[in-house]
């Protein structure tokens, strides 16, 4: 089974865990879920309302399935202490976007989306406050994946990629942080080197 993925869904099968499959759907769904509900309340159309009302279930659901893969992969990626700081800010801001969106979706199940308009207000806002703590916490991710290499593995250029040389070069160590001092050292060597020929 995991050969036939490999075959088929190469990256997939490299992936170190799934939390990155499940992540972008509650950033899209409940981005949009908020997107939509704006204006159907600005335009006063319910059946954009309607439309919106799955968005955020769907984006619930999905920021659930993010929740559960990320604790999974919190316990799994090797990290140095500097990267479980940010991944701790990243998962709590991940866990009150799974609370908050699961509190708007409850409370429209309740009301079967016959707000006041004071609700409605107050149904925005708390949807505001969960995409804005999620753009906070999708940046962290960012930060752990793209700066410090956290899920990933050892990537190197392509023979004679680099500064048209033959001699691979490594771009970051992996799932532990970026490249170690002694690396680093060696690197700044040969970029030396280059610029004196």
């Amino acid at each position: 089974m995991v050969d036939l993925i490999a075959g088929i869904m190469p990256g997939v099968a490299a992936m170190k865990n799934v939390h990155p499959i499940f992540v972008h759907f509650p950033i899209a769904l409940l981005n949009a879920f908020f997107i939509m509900e704006l204006l159907g309340f600005l335009l006063r159309k319910e059946g954009m309302r309607n439309v919106a009302s799955w968005m955020l279930y769907l984006g619930t659901l999905g920021a659930a399935a993010a929740v559960i893969a990320g604790l999974q992969a919190a316990s799994t990626a090797s990290h140095n202490e500097v990267v479980h700081a940010i991944m701790e800010r990243h998962e709590g801001f991940g866990i009150t976007v799974l609370v908050l969106s699961g509190l708007l979706s409850a409370w429209r199940l309740i009301v079967r989306g016959r707000f006041s308009v004071k609700a409605q207000l107050a149904h925005l806002a708390v949807a505001f406050i969960t995409v804005a703590i999620m753009a906070f916490g999708a940046d962290l991710g960012g930060m752990m994946v793209y700066k410090y290499g956290v899920g990933g593995s050892a990537v190197v250029q392509p023979e004679g990629h680099a500064h048209g040389g033959s001699m691979p070069m490594p771009m970051m160590e992996g799932e532990g942080g970026s490249m170690n001092h002694g690396d680093a050292h060696g690197q700044d060597a040969h970029d030396s080197a280059l610029h004196h020929d």
